[in-house]
């Protein structure tokens, strides 16, 4: 799998800190913006998401590059209403050539077991196999041959989202609850985002970290001392 923030709001701290302070100035938006120091807009930050005033969040935005994830993945992932998506399609393009197999990801615990991955193995040369058939000997489109791919075919896509949304997303992904691959694309997610908006996103992780408690009731991991060591940022 590969994460890479491409693209994100210049300065980001100091928009954040401009959407907060334009509301109770009667100052212009440009005299203010203009006067905003580094040191002010981190100020400002960290109040503002330590009262849980998320929606200036929204004015900046991040845009990943997601890559070698399956379908499962991307389908989850999807679901987010409030980000843009652009995935690579299935039924535009031919991910075969004859004898070569369809990329897909493999799950850890198939392959550990030698049945299973020799069995997933198999699926997948005879998905191969049926792809390249239908797009290159039977005529048939590949809006109907993609039928014939496993869930686990590899995926690429780009994804836009205001920084609200994405401290939103990584609460839920970054969960010990959350499916493992959605959950390895939240930490690497956090990770990039950190880099840039430290303010914010050194608060983010999953709820235990984030509020302090934990919303899964009797379904809870019960590893929540050690979740929150493990989202703690170094110092």
């Amino acid at each position: 799998m590969k994460v890479k923030l491409i693209d994100y709001t210049a300065n980001p701290a100091a928009i954040i800190a401009l959407g907060a302070r334009v509301c109770y100035t009667n100052k212009d938006v440009t005299e203010v913006a203009e006067n905003i120091t580094k040191e002010e807009a981190v100020k400002f930050v960290n109040k503002i998401v330590d009262a849980k005033h998320m929606s200036v969040l929204e004015h900046v935005n991040f845009t990943f590059a997601v890559e070698g994830v399956s379908r499962i993945m991307t389908h989850q992932l999807v679901r987010h209403r409030l980000c843009t998506f652009h995935e690579r399609s299935q039924r535009y393009v031919n991910m075969t050539k004859l004898g070569e197999l369809v990329p897909v990801v493999e799950p850890l615990t198939i392959a550990q077991h030698p049945e299973a991955h020799a069995m997933y193995a198999k699926l997948n040369a005879l998905a191969s196999e049926f792809l390249f058939m239908c797009m290159n000997e039977w005529n048939i489109p590949g809006e109907d041959a993609r039928f014939g791919l496993l869930q686990g075919t590899e995926s690429q896509l780009i994804m836009t989202c205001n920084a609200a949304e994405l401290v939103h997303i990584l609460k839920l992904r970054t969960c010990n609850r959350a499916q493992w691959e959605i959950r390895e694309f939240g930490f690497r997610c956090l990770a990039e985002a950190r880099k840039v908006l430290p303010e914010v996103f050194n608060k983010v992780g999953p709820s235990c970290y984030a509020e302090g408690k934990c919303p899964e009731g009797r379904m809870t991991c019960g590893k929540m001392i050690e979740v929150q060591k493990e989202f703690t940022p170094e110092a």
